[in-house]
């Protein structure tokens, strides 16, 4: 039988370069359900979000101390990673999700 447990996949500051921002462990199925983006600078920023890959969200503008919230249901496969950056460290993301073993 599958577990889903519901996580945090990532609470960070974003780099201005990609990194990654969740890993799905092994063995394990992961749906990211929620991105949240925050901007705390007072001037526009722009972020990218990509799936294995993949560009999700791509340089994506987001007004000066402002949030966005998007609604998912992404599925990514045991050791797919999640990636991220923006054009400002003063962007924050924040990723929930499932992890299903």
């Amino acid at each position: 039988m599958a577990i889903n447990t519901p996580r945090n996949l990532a609470r960070t500051a974003a780099a201005t370069s990609s990194v990654t921002l969740y890993t799905v462990p092994a063995a394990t199925t992961a749906v990211l359900t929620s991105i949240w983006v925050t901007n705390t600078t007072a001037s526009t920023q722009t972020f990218t979000i990509a799936v294995n890959g993949v560009a999700f969200l791509a340089a994506s503008p987001l007004a000066g101390n402002s949030s966005v919230a998007i609604d998912v249901k992404q599925v990514v496969a045991a050791t797919q990673t999640i990636t991220g950056f923006a054009s400002n460290t003063g962007v924050i993301f924040h990723l929930s999700g499932m992890e299903i073993v």
